[in-house]
């Protein structure tokens, strides 16, 4: 069983190209990939 590789996603243009990588790396062979994003709420 593969481990999924984990990407974290936010609005910078890095985030942007890393999801964009990941998902070119792991669709090839069919490997899992989990993307994961967070944020922090104003109060």
């Amino acid at each position: 069983m593969e481990l999924p590789s984990v990407v974290g996603v936010d609005r910078a243009d890095g985030s942007v190209r890393a999801v964009d990588r990941a998902v070119d790396k792991a669709a090839g062979p069919g490997l899992p990939l989990r993307l994961g994003r967070c944020f922090l709420r104003e109060r």
